[in-house]
């Protein structure tokens, strides 16, 4: 079962936020309602800090659609949390990434101390494979931050702690593209057979194309030169998003 972390940021590829998850529009929120999630984000994104704080501001994940929320719920980042393999997410923290999680910054890191994630990453984003390994630069991946948004980068996990969770039906996320997930499928714009992909079709409709008759179509999320070997994967077998 799905169980983000408070104040976790994600992509859904339709156009509601599910229950315990928060659009984020840049709009201002309750401290006294929304306490633990301000105890996470704080006035990074605005607000007086006694009152009030404020969301962080995320533009599209393409230009058809994808609305990024915030989960208002979930566990504390103070431990880890069951994820897939070479998951990447934004965290939207006033401190720094829950234990488990790297920033991807373009850092080189030591083979030896990270083995788990040099198996998934391989050199793909640089290092001589032999000691060291490379991370990704995420910060020009899919979506642009918005005019009053900080530039934070994704993070990448590494060994997650116990069975790799489910996502949500229609929930994008980035992963490196030489890892696709199972039950996932890439975000490149191709077409679905409505017949075989009921659950994901009630979601998306036809926003991305398909006639919506027999075919409908998937995201095109394309991936900028300088972070080739990433790839926006969306979740065709998982846990059902209840609305709010």
């Amino acid at each position: 079962m799905i169980n983000p972390y408070i104040g976790e940021v994600t992509c859904f590829g339709f156009k509601y936020a599910p229950a315990g998850w928060i659009k984020c529009e840049g709009q201002l929120l309750s401290v006294q309602e929304f306490n633990p999630l301000f105890k996470v984000v704080g006035t990074l994104f605005g607000g007086d800090g006694i009152a009030t704080f404020g969301l962080p501001n995320y533009l599209l994940m393409t230009e058809d659609g994808g609305t990024m929320c915030i989960s208002a719920v979930g566990a504390p980042p103070t431990g880890g949390r069951n994820a897939l393999p070479g998951e990447m997410t934004i965290f939207a923290y006033q401190y720094k990434n829950p234990p488990g999680w790297i920033e991807c910054d373009g850092g080189v890191l030591p083979i030896a101390q990270h083995v788990a994630l040099f198996q998934i990453l391989k050199t793909t984003f640089g290092g001589n494979g032999t000691t060291t390994f490379g991370l990704p630069k995420s910060k020009y991946a899919p979506p642009p931050f918005g005019p009053d948004s900080p530039p934070l980068e994704y993070s990448i996990v590494e060994v997650p702690p116990g069975p790799n969770e489910e996502g949500y039906v229609g929930e994008i996320k980035i992963f490196p593209a030489t890892v696709p997930p199972n039950g996932w499928l890439p975000c490149d714009g191709r077409l679905l057979p409505i017949a075989q992909n009921p659950a994901l079709f009630s979601l998306l409709g036809n926003s991305y194309g398909g006639d919506g008759k027999t075919t409908f179509g998937l995201p095109n999320i394309p991936m900028p030169a300088i972070v080739q070997g990433l790839q926006g994967f969306i979740c065709q077998l998982g846990v059902w998003p209840t609305k709010p």
